[in-house]
């Protein structure tokens, strides 16, 4: 009992850093290429080094940080090439999750309609870090219309990227009260089971977002300098 009780705490602190540091990614805090010095920060989350260097492996696994050679784990910076796979990733789920919408349960529908308001939650009360996480969660829940948890996991996977991306470069924007009433409109169309418009509005966004992330994307030769 004593060997797994400590197993459990020790693991629970890995969870708070990885918790931790994904909010300060997405809050601005650490930025998009920015160096994850492992004795700094766990000195400053008050952690042991090990409780770090664990936590670090989480969010490379999580495509949030990535290790560079001879230079230790920097936060996330996406190739061009990067952005192109990511978005036509996207683009096949979403689209794949609003052909769904058209025979799709009640029920299915209406976890659509929560991750909606929870997104416009997490709007209102204005905390980066969760509000991507609400974001991230409504188009799960938009692909998840295919039944697929596996599809929609892959969408929370591709969504993380992208909103680390958008969410560092996109602070002093005003933009936010414009992405709502677009998410609620999919929505509507979703709730309405109009494909065609639920597919066509889809490709829009894409297109947008893809725009404007692959204006700060690297090269890959630049990112493994």
């Amino acid at each position: 009992m004593p060997l797994r009780e400590t197993r459990i705490d020790r693991t629970s602190t890995v969870d708070k850093v990885v918790a931790a540091l994904r909010d300060a990614m997405f809050d601005g805090v650490l930025t998009p290429g920015e160096q994850l010095p492992e004795v700094k920060l766990a000195s400053d989350l008050g952690v042991a080094r090990s409780t770090l260097r664990e936590a670090l492996q989480v969010l490379t696994a999580d495509g949030l940080a990535i290790r560079l050679p001879n230079r230790g784990v920097a936060v996330r910076q996406l190739t061009v090439a990067e952005v192109d796979d990511i978005f036509l990733a996207r683009l096949v789920l979403e689209t794949e999750g609003a052909h769904a919408a058209a025979t799709c349960s009640d029920e299915a529908l209406a976890a659509v309609e929560a991750a909606m308001q929870g997104y416009a939650g997490e709007a209102a009360a204005g905390k980066p870090s969760s509000i991507a996480r609400a974001h991230e969660g409504f188009h799960a829940a938009a692909v998840g219309l295919t039944g697929s948890e596996r599809l929609a996991e892959m969408e929370r996977s591709l969504m993380r990227e992208t909103q680390l991306a958008i969410s560092s470069i996109d602070r002093a924007s005003d933009d936010l009260p414009r992405q709502i009433e677009e998410h609620s409109e999919l929505y509507e169309l979703l709730r309405a089971r109009s494909v065609d418009e639920a597919v066509e509005m889809i490709k829009g966004q894409l297109a947008h977002a893809k725009a404007f992330v692959a204006r700060y994307a690297v090269d890959a030769l630049s990112a493994d300098a």
